[in-house]
């Protein structure tokens, strides 16, 4: 299991970053039923079993704060943008990545191990002027699985992942000199 489990919450009262106080989403989480959760701030990952009958797979889920700060917890496979993908023993979020500075998806969806979650501008995202946003921070696969690479973790704005909706329309607040 990595990250935090619902139980163990108050042993995360701070946030993983600097930034005091820890914010609350810039923009609305956005499910793929169409609800949209309002002022939370995304606390962390982590694996549970997945629910049925011989399920011996694991599920990934986010634990976030609602606009109340009570802990709530959401199957990542309901977000916008995230896909649950179980390889093996190993669980995966599935996504296209917007990428700068084109701003323009990519054609093949990266795979990520889950680390952390961070909020703030990353060092090679402050060149495209964006602001502050929540970062999923991973192993890249696309990464791993090369020959003698090492420097596989990756920071994956929020709004450039599609959790938010259209990046497109969501790079009009975290990228507004450009828009």
């Amino acid at each position: 299991m990595y990250g935090i489990a619902p139980e163990n919450y108050a042993s995360i009262m701070g946030p993983p970053t600097k930034e005091l106080p820890y914010p609350k989403s810039s923009l609305p989480i956005l499910l793929k039923d169409g609800t949209k959760l309002s002022r939370v701030t995304p606390r962390t990952f982590f694996t549970t079993p997945k629910e049925g009958p011989g399920q011996k797979a694991l599920t990934i889920n986010l634990l976030y704060e609602d606009e109340n700060n009570k802990p709530v917890t959401i199957n990542v496979d309901q977000i916008s943008g995230l896909k649950v993908v179980a390889e093996g023993s190993d669980v995966y979020i599935e996504t296209t990545y917007y990428r700068p500075p084109e701003n323009t998806l990519e054609s093949k969806p990266r795979l990520l191990k889950i680390k952390d979650i961070t909020h703030g501008v990353h060092p090679n995202h402050n060149k495209y002027n964006e602001i502050s946003d929540f970062y999923l921070v991973a192993d890249d696969m696309n990464y791993v699985k090369q020959p003698g690479r090492t420097d596989t973790e990756r920071s994956f704005p929020f709004w450039r992942l599609g959790i938010y909706g259209d990046p497109k329309e969501a790079q009009k607040v975290f990228q507004p000199v450009i828009s």
